[in-house]
């Protein structure tokens, strides 16, 4: 039962870093465009 929590634990806070790193890229992106467009 403690196996399968952690496991859980560990996907959920895996799948949040993703998000983070997918939104943190994304906004990147957009700053890019932005500067570009500003040029």
């Amino acid at each position: 039962m403690i196996s399968i929590f952690q496991f859980r634990t560990k996907r959920s806070v895996y799948q949040y870093e993703k998000l983070l790193q997918t939104r943190s890229s994304f906004i990147l992106h957009i700053q890019q465009l932005a500067f570009r467009g500003l040029l």
